[in-house]
């Protein structure tokens, strides 16, 4: 996580108008906040991106970003993919200073929050493509503007963007930033793209094919397989260390069956993992689904049965733009409606509502340190709720125990921050939970933040736990886990079967059930020979897939924009000169050949989620 500071989460008079004069009052009251808190803290998820130390290929990485190459990098589960997103970010927030510099995106919400970024469906106003035509939607004026300034563009979790996909954003960003002479343009329209991601791992999922028309977008094919990849010239890393698992016999094997190249590792596995894991300190493992209903259904079914009353612990939710030096009412009327609609809000890890009983089994969302190595307490840790302390009895022992921490965040968190953060948190009782290596915890809110470039940060308080009975597959990609069981009869995806058994840190946490069927190993075969291609350097003859090109609007051709907004196409280092396009006939685009936008959030058409109105949520106009 990047650096915070501790603030009051009092909650700010927002209406849906407000006059000048008192959007000058309401600015001076977060610049007040701003000032209450003169200690920053910093807290870390497996290291501080500051200090961490690189391997030669993740250090390479970084370098090729630098030198403002188009790089691809990919690994295993646990090879610090993410650590060298979070150092080159670090890199790129130092560089860029606009907002639309720099454009952060992932295929879906729980991909793209750790990274500070959004969907790529929000990110380029796309919605959820239905039909091919759905891509004009990038021309709309707002979306066109952006991807006219964008300099680097970042996607995490390539493998499940499909080549179709990535196709018609390169063809959409190419005609909007290029001129009509110039086409075809540069790859992405000179935008520099950094891909990150492991093809062995979850893969696109493909739409049916419900229209009679040619318009549909089928979300076929994978990313390397797109002539946008193979145009974009892309240098090419692999991570090859593995820091999740540390005994050498359990990676090969997880790497066997990542590859497809040894089958026969799933035996050894099952034979090694079929019996039952021991309940330890009352925490059952967690059973990891292929669905969201499984998973739904499990952790309900689990609260239900536990006696006793429920706890709803609401989390304190506030935005909080960024200082401006003019001071200027109308930035900051736009940057806070642009932090209330933003994502992290529906794809926070912590919920806005948490409901708890005493005997809920619970996941820590956050790492954790006590009093050495051995106890630590890590994203992932898992525990069990075994009663409630007041808030305000808490608020005395921390006021009484302020020279030792009873527990702290990692880099040794003072017990004055977590005052700070429980008081000015609105719950009233603060739960209590023992987890397996035998601590019990009092669970104080933590600051999960969201900061979006040059524009603000959106900050939740919460209580960093989650119901933990069950998580999905595709949820729990990134994580890792103490303990977990994995039933190989709701496998049925290429991928699926390593995400799931490469969670843990090794066997002893680990328990498989179902028979050790070879054909559970699934292996798409394409990426197979993409990899071998990878490690030859020869990935320029891999197969590439055609697509239909997409029927521009009128508005095809680069066409003034704002002042001061404008770049050059395919050079968007260069601020374009007013002469440039005035040459360039200026074309209406109308909106209404466009299918109605379909908001992912409640799935209604004619709104997308930044319009969204089924949470009520204030906005200044």
């Amino acid at each position: 996580m990047e650096a915070f500071a501790e603030a009051p989460f009092a909650e700010a008079p927002f209406t849906d108008w407000v006059d000048d004069d008192t959007m000058l009052t309401m600015m001076a009251e977060v610049e007040k906040s701003r000032q209450e808190v003169e200690v920053k803290v910093e807290v870390k998820v497996e290291v501080k991106v500051e200090d961490a130390q690189l391997t030669p290929e993740q250090q390479r990485v970084v370098d090729l970003v630098r030198e403002g190459k188009n790089v691809f990098f990919t690994g295993s589960g646990g090879t610090g993919k993410t650590l060298v997103l979070k150092r080159i970010l670090k890199f790129l927030g130092e560089r860029y200073q606009e907002e639309n510099d720099v454009v952060i995106t992932a295929p879906t919400g729980i991909a793209a929050i750790p990274i500070g970024g959004s969907t790529i469906h929000s990110a380029t106003g796309i919605g959820i493509p239905r039909r091919r035509s759905d891509f004009n939607r990038m021309w709309e004026l707002r979306n066109r503007e952006k991807w006219r300034c964008v300099k680097v563009w970042i996607i995490d979790e390539i493998s499940m963007v499909s080549a179709e996909m990535l196709h018609y954003l390169d063809q959409t960003i190419r005609r909007i930033r290029t001129l009509e002479k110039d086409l075809p343009g540069e790859p992405f329209g000179g935008i520099q793209v950094i891909f990150a991601g492991d093809f062995f791992q979850l893969q696109p999922v493909p739409e049916k094919n419900t229209y009679t028309d040619n318009d549909q977008f089928l979300n076929s094919g994978l990313a390397f397989e797109a002539t946008a990849w193979h145009r974009a010239n892309l240098e090419m890393v692999i991570l090859g260390t593995v820091f999740r698992q540390g005994n050498e016999n359990f990676v090969q094997m997880l790497n066997g069956i990542r590859t497809g190249e040894n089958p026969a590792a799933l035996d050894v596995i099952v034979k090694r993992c079929a019996r039952e894991l021991p309940k330890v300190d009352r925490v059952k493992p967690t059973v990891l689904y292929s669905t969201n209903n499984g998973v739904d259904e499990k952790n309900l079914n689990e609260l239900n049965a536990l006696p006793g009353e429920e706890v709803f612990l609401v989390a304190d939710d506030k935005s909080i733009p960024d200082e401006t030096e003019d001071r200027n009412p109308d930035v900051f009327r736009k940057q806070y409606n642009r932090l209330e609609s933003a994502e992290f809000w529906t794809k926070c890890l912590a919920l806005k509502k948490i409901t708890l009983k005493v005997g809920a089994q619970v996941m820590l969302l956050r790492n954790l340190e006590l009093s050495g190595k051995e106890s630590d307490l890590v994203n992932g840790s898992r525990g069990v709720v075994v009663g409630w302390k007041s808030k305000q009895d808490k608020l005395d022992e921390l006021e009484r125990d302020k020279t030792r921490p009873r527990y702290c965040d990692l880099d040794e968190i003072k017990p004055t921050s977590a005052y700070k953060r429980l008081k000015s948190s609105s719950i009233k009782f603060i739960p209590v939970v023992e987890f397996r290596n035998g601590h019990t915890i009092d669970c104080i809110p933590e600051l999960f933040d969201y900061p979006i470039l040059n524009v603000g940060e959106c900050r939740r308080l919460q209580v960093p736990l989650k119901l933990a009975w069950a998580l999905t597959i595709h949820k729990c990609q990134g994580m890792t886990l103490d303990s977990v069981i994995v039933n190989l009869e709701y496998i049925f995806a290429a991928g699926q079967l390593y995400v799931a058994l490469s969670r843990v840190r090794s066997m002893d946490g680990l328990q498989v059930k179902g028979n050790a069927a070879r054909s559970y190993v699934m292996v798409c075969p394409r990426v197979v020979e993409f990899y071998k291609a990878l490690a030859r350097k020869e990935t320029h003859l891999t197969a590439q897939l055609r697509f239909p090109d997409l029927k521009f609007p009128d508005a095809e051709i680069v066409e003034p924009v704002r002042k001061n907004t404008r770049c050059i196409p395919g050079n968007p280092f260069r601020r374009a000169p007013d002469k440039l396009f005035e040459k360039v006939p200026e074309k209406v685009f109308s909106e209404k050949n466009l299918l109605p936008v379909i908001c992912y959030k409640c799935k209604k058409e004619g709104h997308p989620i930044s319009a969204c109105r089924s949470e009520k949520v204030p906005r200044i106009n």
